[in-house]
C-alpha cells in the first residue's frame, strides 16, 4: 500500500516534470513568434515576457493576501522574493568568478540591510 503510494506520486512528479519542459518549450516558441510579429529582439521580449511570468506567483500570492486583510505576507513575500533573486544570482556569480566589493558597496549593503530590518520590524509592531 505504501509503496504504491510512492510509485504514484514519483510518476506525477515525472509526469509533471515532462509537462513543465514542454510547457517551457512552447513558452520559448511563442516568444520567438510574437518577438518576430513585433520586430523586436527576442532578447527584449524574452526578458519582458519572461520576468512578468516568474513573478506571476509572488503577484498573486500578494494580492490574495492583501484582499485577506494580511499584508504583512504580502510585504514578506515580496522582500523575500527580490532577496532570494539576488542572493542566488550573487551566489553563483561569485562561484564562477570571485566578486570583490569596495567601501562603496558594503555601505549601499548595510543600508538595504537596515531598510528590511525596519520591514521586519514594522510587520511586528
Amino acid at each position: 500500500m505504501i509503496l504504491s503510494s510512492i510509485l504514484f506520486n514519483i510518476l506525477l512528479f515525472i509526469l509533471g516534470l515532462i509537462f513543465l519542459i514542454r510547457g517551457s518549450d512552447l513558452f520559448i516558441e511563442r516568444l520567438k513568434l510574437i518577438a518576430k510579429k513585433m520586430g523586436v529582439s527576442e532578447f527584449v521580449v524574452g526578458a519582458i515576457l519572461a520576468s512578468v511570468a516568474t513573478t506571476l506567483p509572488e503577484i498573486s500570492v500578494s494580492i490574495i493576501s492583501s484582499l485577506q486583510g494580511k499584508s504583512s505576507l504580502a510585504i514578506g513575500n515580496a522582500l523575500g522574493s527580490v532577496l532570494f533573486n539576488i542572493s542566488v544570482i550573487l551566489g553563483v556569480s561569485s562561484l564562477i568568478m570571485p566578486i570583490k566589493v569596495d567601501e562603496k558597496g558594503w555601505k549601499k549593503f548595510s543600508i538595504t540591510f537596515l531598510h528590511i530590518y525596519y520591514f521586519w520590524f514594522c510587520g511586528y509592531r
